[in-house]
């Protein structure tokens, strides 16, 4: 079991996005963990500047990095990345997933693979994808947060909304190792 999540995410729903780091870059850690969670507070920061700008609501007190690791989470919901959050992804107050991650350290870099939930799936794909749809598209309902489903962006907005987020992800991500 890897200690920063993995499984499968839908990526038609999603930012997706990976970041190559040099072990050498200033703040790594040698512990996965706290490199995961270096990562993923830029992600944070980057989530809440866009909910500046998009929202009239104030998301950004209740967004957090998830500080445990529920293990009592199981059944085929492990393998799907946004039906189970895990230590460090970025939550919403009541725990729901907004992004996540894995990481694989070599000899000289860091590999960052993160995705930001924009969107949840209709159930009618996911029945006509998933075996046990059944059982897996409820827990994806129930912990995780679609940025785009809450602010309900669609069409040109959603678009719009999609390229600023990742505008704001790199300018975040770059920023890793800055003094």
């Amino acid at each position: 079991r890897r200690p920063t999540g993995g499984g499968m995410v839908f990526h038609a729903f999603d930012i997706s996005f990976a970041a190559i780091m040099p072990l050498t870059l200033r703040g790594l850690s040698g512990n996965t963990l706290t490199n995961y969670q270096l990562v993923n507070n830029k992600v944070l920061k980057a989530l809440e500047k866009f909910l500046q700008e998009y929202s009239n609501k104030d998301f950004s007190e209740l967004f957090s990095l998830l500080d445990s690791d529920d293990q009592k989470e199981g059944g085929r919901r492990r393998y799907f990345c946004m039906a189970k959050p895990t230590i460090y992804d970025v939550v919403l107050g009541n725990g729901q997933k907004v992004a996540g991650a894995a990481q694989r350290k070599g000899r000289h870099a860091l590999l960052h693979q993160g995705t930001l939930s924009l969107s949840l799936p209709r159930q009618e794909v996911m029945e006509g994808v998933l075996k046990q749809s059944e059982t897996i598209y409820p827990a994806m309902e129930k912990t995780s947060f679609a940025i785009m489903d809450e602010l309900k962006l669609a069409g040109a907005d959603l678009e719009k909304g999609k390229e600023r987020l990742t505008e704001l992800l790199i300018k975040e991500i770059t920023t890793l190792g800055a003094v």
